[in-house]
Formats: structure tokens, C-alpha cells, sequence
């Protein structure tokens, strides 16, 4: 069962995740164009040994999933499948860190 509770560090990774250095680009797998208020799926893993996390990949709804597949799954990673509102920051749109929901993660973690 995943919990809830997004680590901090996995956090500040989101928090403000540029998502298209720029307005005007949508999402990579099916080019839907995002908008202020959107919720995408985000992927992020952190390697073995390390603080850090990154984001590998943002969709948008219709194209991300509730939980990681078997596919995306890396053994040798930390990873995280989140959930989060698109704001705008300056003039970019960036990931709402606020608005972040853990869907899955691999390994799984005990409750």
C-alpha cells in the first residue's frame, strides 16, 4: 500500500518543475496542449545511494496512469508516480507542488 506522505526531498524536486521552459508545448504523448489548473502524472526516481530526486517524465491525465507499469518499474531505482496541478510561475508553467498527490512508488514502502 503506498502512503500518502510525499518525502520532502521528493517534494522539493516538484516544487515549481518547469514542465515546458516555456508556454506552447503540451504533453509528449499524445501533444495535448496543457493549461493553468491541469493535473499531470509525474515520474520521479532517485538512484540508489543519493538524496536527489528527478522528474523523468510529466503527461497529462488522459496519457499517465494510477500506478507505475511493470515496464516502467527499475529495480535499481527509487521511484515515484505523482499526481499535481499545472501553475503558472513567470513565463513558464511549472508543477504545483502543493496540489501533489504519491500514487505508486517502487519499491513499495510499508505502511
Amino acid at each position: 500500500m503506498v502512503q500518502d506522505t510525499i518525502p520532502s526531498r521528493l517534494w522539493s524536486a516538484l516544487d515549481g518543475y518547469d514542465i515546458d521552459r516555456g508556454f506552447g508545448r503540451g504533453c509528449p504523448s499524445c501533444e495535448q496542449g496543457y493549461e493553468v489548473g491541469d493535473r499531470l502524472f509525474a515520474i520521479a526516481e532517485r538512484p540508489p545511494r543519493t538524496e536527489a530526486w528527478t522528474v523523468s517524465s510529466v503527461v497529462c491525465a488522459d496519457c499517465g496512469r494510477q500506478s507505475l507499469s511493470k515496464e516502467e518499474r527499475q529495480a535499481a531505482l527509487d521511484q515515484a508516480l505523482v499526481s499535481a496541478e499545472l501553475a503558472a510561475a513567470s513565463m513558464t508553467l511549472v508543477l504545483d507542488s502543493e496540489t501533489a498527490r504519491l500514487l505508486d512508488r517502487s519499491p513499495p514502502r510499508e505502511a
